[in-house]
C-alpha cells in the first residue's frame, strides 16, 4: 500500500502527462494490413497476390465479377523497457532537482506515453547490478504500479555498469523491443556491452546531465566527492586552475555522444535547468510512426 503523498506524485504526473499527450496527438497505433487481425475493418476488391483464404464468398457472390476481400486493422504489438539508472551519482543535482527525481519523472512520462499508444511497457532498475525488473504489460493498473515503483525503490547499489545491465538483456534473449536507458552514463567503458544488444535490439539513450557537470563555477577551493566511491578530492575552481577539470568534464560528455552516435544510438540530453517535457514528449512522438 502506497502512502497518500506518493500517490498524489503519481496523480499528478499522470495529469500533466495526459495533458502533453492529447496535445501532441499521441494515441493508440494501429495500420491497415493484408491478412488476418484483430477488428474488421472493411470490404475491397481482390488484387493480384492477396491471400485467396481472405475472399469473402457471401459479397462476392451478388457480384460474379468482381471478387472481394476482408481487410482488417491490425493492432501492432511493440513492447517499450525502459532501463533507469539508480546508481548513487544520480542523487547529485545543484539546482531545485537532483538528476535522480528528473530522470523518474521522464520514465513517469514514457511509460504513460506507451501505454496511451497501446504499447507494452516494462521497467529494469539498475545500479552495478540489475536490481530490479516489472515485464512488460500493457494497461493502466499495470502503468500505475510500474510508476509507483519507480518512485518508492530504494537503491542497494551504489556503482554505475551499463556492462551489466547489456548482459542481462543479452541473457534475457527479449524479442525485438525498444529499450530506452535513462543515465546519466558515468560509467566505466560500455562499448562491449552495448554493441552485443544493438545488433538485435532498438536502443535510444536518455542523458540526464546537470549543468555543473559541464562547467564549474568560479567559487575558489571546493571539496568534492565522488557519490559512488565516496573519495574526496579538493578542486580549485578559479579560472585558469579549473580549465583542466572543465575540460575533462567537456571531453567526457563529447566522448560519451561520439561512441553512442557511432553505435548507431539516438541520443535525447536531459539538463536539469532545462525545461524538458513538451521537446520529450516531441522526441517519443516521432519513434511512434511505423
Amino acid at each position: 500500500m502506497i502512502n497518500r503523498e506518493l500517490a498524489a506524485r503519481v496523480k499528478e504526473l499522470e495529469l500533466h502527462t495526459r495533458r502533453l499527450l492529447t496535445t501532441s496527438g499521441i494515441g493508440a497505433t494501429r495500420s491497415k494490413q493484408r491478412g488476418f487481425g484483430f477488428e474488421f475493418d472493411q470490404l475491397r476488391s481482390y488484387q493480384y497476390g492477396d491471400d485467396v483464404r481472405l475472399i469473402d464468398w457471401k459479397s462476392s457472390a451478388r457480384n460474379p465479377n468482381n471478387l472481394n476481400i476482408r481487410q482488417y486493422l491490425e493492432e501492432r504489438n511493440r513492447e517499450f523497457i525502459i532501463c533507469l539508472d539508480i546508481s548513487a551519482s544520480t542523487i547529485f543535482g545543484s539546482d531545485q532537482y537532483a538528476k535522480s527525481e528528473i530522470m523518474q519523472q521522464v520514465t513517469g512520462v514514457l511509460a504513460l506515453a506507451a501505454a496511451w499508444s497501446g504499447d507494452k511497457v516494462g521497467l529494469i532498475l539498475f545500479s552495478d547490478h540489475v536490481e530490479y525488473m516489472v515485464a512488460p504489460r500493457k494497461g493502466n493498473f499495470h502503468v500505475h504500479n510500474l510508476i509507483e515503483t519507480i518512485f518508492s525503490y530504494k537503491p542497494k547499489g551504489k556503482m554505475t555498469d551499463i556492462n551489466a545491465l547489456c548482459d542481462f538483456i543479452a541473457r534475457k534473449s527479449f524479442k525485438k523491443a525498444n529499450f530506452l536507458v535513462i543515465s546519466d552514463f558515468i560509467a566505466p567503458d560500455y562499448l562491449v556491452g552495448l554493441k552485443k544488444i544493438v545488433k538485435k535490439q532498438n536502443v535510444i539513450a536518455i542523458h540526464c546531465m546537470d549543468i555543473r557537470e559541464e562547467k564549474l563555477d568560479d567559487v575558489g577551493f571546493v571539496w568534492m566527492q565522488d557519490l559512488e566511491t565516496e573519495k574526496q578530492i579538493l578542486v580549485n575552481t578559479k579560472k585558469g586552475s579549473c580549465s583542466l577539470v572543465s575540460k575533462s568534464l567537456e571531453d567526457r560528455n563529447k566522448n560519451q555522444k561520439v561512441m553512442l552516435q557511432k553505435l548507431g544510438i539516438e541520443v535525447f540530453l536531459l539538463k536539469n535547468q532545462q525545461t524538458f517535457m513538451h521537446d520529450l514528449i516531441s522526441f517519443f512522438k516521432k519513434r511512434m510512426i511505423y
